[in-house]
């Protein structure tokens, strides 16, 4: 909150980052103010401090008569001071010893290993009427009556959770809910699983990238690292940039630059690498980006710079093996230098090797799928989408016991419309097809958790996105023996009591995973956990650290009126079976395989699906504002269109 700071200033000077920056400050200031800025201080010897007071405090009227009217009118010096004047108070008052005393309580509270209340308590849930478009004209145009920031976490704050009975006129709907709490704690059991993992370079071809603005200190680690190696070097004058055209949201230099930008540098790209699959060789590109800003406060060219590499590793990977990894140097020290270089080899194949088991299953699939809108029509229910998704192969090693080699069979993208999307998407029908051919019998079919565990399905499967049973009937056409196995996954967080030297843990008994959905068994359930990761690595101060992260793999019963998909599913992920066994330990192997950190003991990687799914996935990083700002642009499904021109082109011209 210190406005005068030389990092604070600059921000000034960016439109962009100007905005962003405000935004950020207020929330803080405003969270501050409302929450821990009684008068009370806790320091105060002359009065014994009462933390009840803290709740006493009304906050309010003061804001509305002293602070909001300022921040309502066109004084920025007033503004200045306002902030200068509220920080002084905060820290008259000790705001962040009270903050630390607050966050001791919540931590202590957390880590009580006394069960916690199972009464089941009645509140009411509702959704205040803020969550409406109040202009008529956006009404209008986008035939909706519900604000833009509908889809996104900021319309979190239009509901609230309380005791209260009675109606309030600010509501637009209310619900009586019962909550109730589960105390569910995990033991660790005298079983444990070892083994080893090296990466499989052999006959594997490099050509390192790297991305970096034109910056002294970015041209030195080039010429200590890369100037005498063969690479491609991509630079940017990011000073120019950010005067020029990243410099106000409502540029329409910002979409043309970077629209010819990732057109430019993706059409150089393939045409070099074109060559390669020529000769049928498949490179390893690890892309190196080297910024000038943190992650987590970014420059509007740095963000670009870092989602478009995304984009661009994904159509790539297609056929070779493309990463990518950012390094702030701002904060750049020993480890976090080696920790980004060696996620780089993410995409490598790897041969695990156990000391006391020998697997049975000789190729297992994983299929990751997701989709994002890429065009739609206002005025009706017609869609474009762009699906994405990648192939993980896992091979039984024939001339060793206990071996099993892990690699990436690639990615792949295409935008269909939503009828097609949900009952015949070719490239993925094409994609089992050809691993078929190529020996595979078992698939682990994955897709993100619908919002409920048990699912709502309608009379259209809308529900079951990609499980639907006529995508799941698509792919078996013609594949007597093809065993697939539709699953979902979502992530929770539980608290570590103890010191335990297995970083890595899981459950995968039924049994005992049943009870995560429901305490009573029902027969006639449509979905099931079956298998929980428990990642017990701590990264960064402990102290700072109070969850641990749970995957949860959840399948499907009881929906696909298919006796003998219904013994599949429970030969493979629920009954116990040897085949269970392999399938499960080589769905860990794959968490372990997207493990990037640089260490002697590999961790699993808590969500290796980040890639394709979630805020920071591909599909989400390639969403920008079109030059027409009312429009989003989907870059990675403009440029899976570019990619089916050329491939149309080229077999037209091959057949003529």
């Amino acid at each position: 909150m210190d406005l005068d700071s030389e990092e604070n200033k600059k921000r000034f000077n960016n439109k962009i980052e100007k905005d962003k920056f405000i935004i950020k400050i207020l929330r803080v200031l405003f969270l501050y103010y409302f929450v821990f800025a009684s008068r009370s201080n806790p320091l105060d010897k002359e009065k014994k401090y009462d933390p009840s007071s803290e709740l006493t405090y009304n906050p309010v009227e003061n804001f509305d008569t002293q602070i909001l009217p300022i921040l309502k009118g066109d004084d920025d010096q007033a503004k200045k001071n306002l902030f200068i004047n509220i920080k002084k108070g905060f820290e008259t008052i000790n705001v962040k010893l009270k903050l630390n005393k607050l966050k001791k309580l919540l931590i202590d509270c957390i880590k009580k290993t006394k069960l916690f209340d199972t009464k089941p308590c009645t509140l009411k849930v509702s959704i205040s009427q803020g969550i409406l478009e109040k202009d008529e004209d956006k009404i209008i145009d986008s035939n909706q009556i519900f604000n833009d920031k509908l889809a996104k976490k900021e319309g979190l704050k239009y509901i609230s959770v309380d005791d209260s009975s009675g109606i309030d006129k600010e509501e637009l709907c209310s619900l009586s809910v019962e909550i109730k709490f589960n105390d569910i704690q995990y033991f660790r059991s005298n079983e444990e699983q070892k083994f080893s993992m090296k990466y499989d370079l052999e006959g594997i071809k490099t050509i390192p990238m790297l991305l970096t603005p034109q910056e002294k200190q970015c041209r030195e680690i080039y010429k200590q690292g890369l100037i005498n190696q063969a690479c491609l070097v991509c630079n940017y004058n990011y000073e120019r940039l950010k005067e020029e055209i990243f410099n106000a949201e409502d540029n329409p230099k910002m979409f043309w630059y970077q629209l010819t930008f990732s057109l430019l540098t993706y059409l150089s790209l393939k045409v070099l690498l074109d060559e390669a699959k020529k000769a049928d060789t498949r490179l390893f590109i690890p892309l190196l980006r080297l910024h000038l800003t943190d992650k987590d406060d970014a420059s509007p060219e740095e963000v670009f710079m870092r989602s478009f590499s995304y984009v661009l590793s994904h159509l790539l990977n297609e056929y070779h093996r493309f990463s990518s990894q950012g390094i702030c140097l701002k904060q750049l020290d020993f480890f976090k230098k080696r920790n980004s270089l060696s996620s780089l080899y993410s995409t490598i194949p790897k041969i695990f090797k156990f000391d006391n088991y020998t697997p049975k299953l000789d190729k297992l699939a994983i299929i990751v799928v997701s989709s994002r809108e890429c065009d739609r029509k206002s005025t009706n229910t017609y869609q474009i989408k762009n699906m994405i998704g990648e192939v993980i192969c896992l091979d039984h090693q024939k001339n060793t016991s206990n071996a099993i080699r892990l690699y990436n069979q690639g990615t792949f993208s295409k935008n269909y419309d939503t009828e097609e999307i949900y009952k015949n998407p070719d490239v993925l029908t094409n994609k089992v097809t050809e691993l078929y051919n190529k020996g595979y019998r078992h698939f682990l079919y994955i897709a993100k958790s619908p919002y409920s565990n048990y699912l709502n399905i309608t009379g259209e499967d809308r529900e079951l996105f990609f499980m639907s049973p006529d995508i799941i009937k698509t792919l078996k056409i013609g594949k007597g023996d093809i065993h697939i196995y539709p699953i979902f996954f979502d992530k929770y967080y539980v608290v570590k009591l103890q010191n335990i030297k297995a970083a890595s843990l899981y459950i995968q008994d039924t049994s005992e995973l049943r009870g995560l959905v429901n305490d009573k068994a029902d027969a006639s359930q449509r979905s099931l956990v079956f298998f929980n990761l428990f990642n017990g690595i701590t990264v960064g101060n402990k102290n700072d650290r109070s969850y641990n992260g749970v995957i949860s793999y959840t399948t499907l019963l009881n929906i696909y009126n298919d006796i003998e998909h219904e013994k599949t599913i429970y030969a493979g992920l629920i009954n116990d079976t040897e085949l269970k066994k392999d399938i499960l330990n080589y769905l860990t192997l794959f968490h372990f395989s997207r493990y990037e950190a640089a260490s002697s003991m590999i961790n699993l990687k808590l969500d290796p699906y980040q890639n394709l799914i979630g805020d920071n996935s591909v599909g989400a990083l390639s969403m920008s504002k079109h030059s027409n700002k009312n429009i989003d642009f989907n870059s990675l499904a403009f440029l899976t269109e570019v990619r089916r021109y050329l491939y149309d082109k080229l077999e037209k011209e091959e057949q003529e």
